[in-house]
């Protein structure tokens, strides 16, 4: 999958996603807004009921390569100063953990 795809003579681009931990038909417990612009893959909005685990960013990071992106860039406001992190996601061979399923 990458976020620009051409079927006949439409063109798609995707330009967000929002992502929700939760199991199929239970509420979500955390969700991010995962956004392209200008060619570069944002996660911004993050909620959490509970802290945002190292398991949860690597399958974030997994849907995102899945996208076609190596790195994405988030933010964070401490004492009234935004920094801007990017983050590279590191190669994984695990091709079992990186599979997805598709629901229609």
């Amino acid at each position: 999958m990458h976020h620009i795809t051409e079927v006949d003579q439409w063109h798609f681009e995707v330009v967000c996603v929002k992502a929700r931990r939760a199991k199929a038909g239970d509420p979500y417990s955390a969700r991010v807004d995962i956004t392209i612009v200008d060619g570069e893959c944002h996660i911004e909005g993050a909620i959490s009921k509970t802290p945002i685990t190292l398991s949860d960013r690597k399958e974030i990071e997994r849907f995102i390569k899945q996208l076609g992106f190596t790195e994405y860039f988030s933010s964070a406001i401490d004492n009234g100063v935004r920094t801007i992190k990017r983050t590279s996601i590191k190669h994984t061979d695990n091709k079992n953990k990186n599979s997805t399923q598709q629901t229609h």
